[in-house]
């Protein structure tokens, strides 16, 4: 199974050595361990990319890996251990190639936020939690761990269209705390997907070495290009569930009937933004910092893309304020009683737009002699190192004594 002098016997208890870490991990309650997880999620941009068996995810994710700066790939499951004992699961089928495959999600979560990518900006994954998402609500498992397939007629009267099922089926899990900033989703006609499988079979019929569920070569054991060849229809819903995965940042599809480099620009195409939204904000919105305060106000769900707010939200801010000056320079900001910088301390956002940030205040004091001041905006929540901070600046004109 494994290379070199490993047996199976220390795959397998290689492999339980690590769910008991993976199972620490997801179980430490430490504020070091939220501040990694802070940190991973400001640092890294993550890539997911999903599709069908021959819609060409393996060679786009190399693609995006050669093109995109401080990349590289992986996948669920990931090389190594996983690898060396998938076969074992994949042979079994049903169930427990599903549960194999569920772990493989935790277990990428793991290796990316205790440092195994450390050195790494973006990380590009073929195939993360939307397939085991995608695949298990398309076609659930037996509860045997049979491979066969059931009647045409079965199937049907056994699973709802995917339209039908509640937007919850397809949340990602809240234990799975990392998610995708972007998932590609390959879409690809079905007569181009077969051919592709068909010639990949071919070139490696002589091989000893497979993939099972999905990420490259099919094992002996995966019984899912059969299944896509005899059921159109169940590649379609595969798809139609992968959209509706709830939970990456952002969710766009490619038309992946096209050669590698059509595919390839588009995915570069729409990464390309975002991906330097995210790793150089300060940089990125330089001259905007509206659009700064607006973004992460998206990030944090507190308003929707238009800037709307999604929900009422206390902030605590600090005002600080510079009044116009006088002819001879000096300035006229402090106030007869000379009273110190003014605290606004409770805030709810209305909206955000490129030009103002619109709120109402509570508690708020503005001890000023001018009839207007230029307030700067600073924000921060959370309590330092455990939880996300950031500060945001923006203006507010034409602040009075009065509000």
């Amino acid at each position: 199974m494994g290379s070199g002098d490993v047996t199976a016997d220390d795959v397998i208890s290689n492999f339980y050595d690590l769910l008991d870490k993976v199972e620490a991990y997801l179980t430490d309650p430490s504020s070091s361990q939220q501040h990694k997880l802070n940190a991973t999620q400001q640092t890294k941009f993550l890539i997911e990319v999903e599709g069908l068996d021959g819609s060409g995810k393996t060679t786009l994710v190399k693609r995006l890996q050669e093109t995109l700066p401080h990349a590289i790939a992986t996948k669920t499951p990931s090389s190594g251990l996983l690898a060396d004992i998938r076969p074992l699961w994949d042979k079994r089928g049903g169930i427990l190639a599903r549960a194999f495959y569920m772990i493989s999600n935790y277990v990428l979560e793991y290796e990316i936020v205790t440092g195994y990518y450390e050195q790494y900006d973006v990380i590009i994954i073929d195939r993360w939690y939307a397939s085991t998402c995608g695949y298990t609500v398309a076609r659930p498992p037996k509860n045997d761990s049979s491979n066969t397939l059931g009647s045409g007629e079965e199937e049907e009267q056994r699973i709802p269209n995917i339209g039908d099922m509640p937007d919850k089926m397809f949340d990602w899990p809240t234990d799975l705390r990392l998610r995708p900033n972007i998932l590609l989703v390959l879409q690809i006609d079905q007569s181009t997907r077969q051919k592709r499988v068909d010639n990949r079979a071919s070139s490696i019929a002589t091989a000893t070495t497979g993939g099972g569920e999905g990420g490259g070569a099919p094992s002996r054991f995966n019984p899912w290009d059969e299944r896509l060849a005899k059921d159109i229809a169940l590649g379609e819903r595969i798809l139609e569930a992968l959209h509706r995965v709830r939970g990456p940042d952002e969710t766009y599809t490619i038309n992946a009937n096209n050669s590698i480099e059509d595919v390839a620009r588009q995915a570069l195409d729409i990464v390309k933004l975002p991906m330097e939204r995210h790793l150089n904000p300060q940089d990125h919105f330089a001259s905007n910092p509206l659009g700064w305060w607006k973004y992460m106000g998206q990030n944090l769900q507190l308003c929707d893309e238009s800037g709307k707010r999604m929900h009422h939200a206390l902030w605590n801010l600090q005002v600080s304020y510079n009044s116009s000056k006088s002819s001879n320079g000096s300035s006229s900001s402090s106030s007869s009683s000379g009273s110190s910088i003014p605290i606004l301390k409770t805030v709810g956002l209305d909206r955000i737009d490129t030009n103002f940030v619109y709120y109402w205040t509570a508690s708020s004091a503005f001890p000023c002699n001018e009839s207007f001041i230029w307030a700067s905006i600073l924000w921060m929540g959370g309590t330092y190192p455990t939880e996300f901070q950031w500060r945001a600046e923006g203006y507010l004109k034409r602040v009075t004594e009065e509000e």
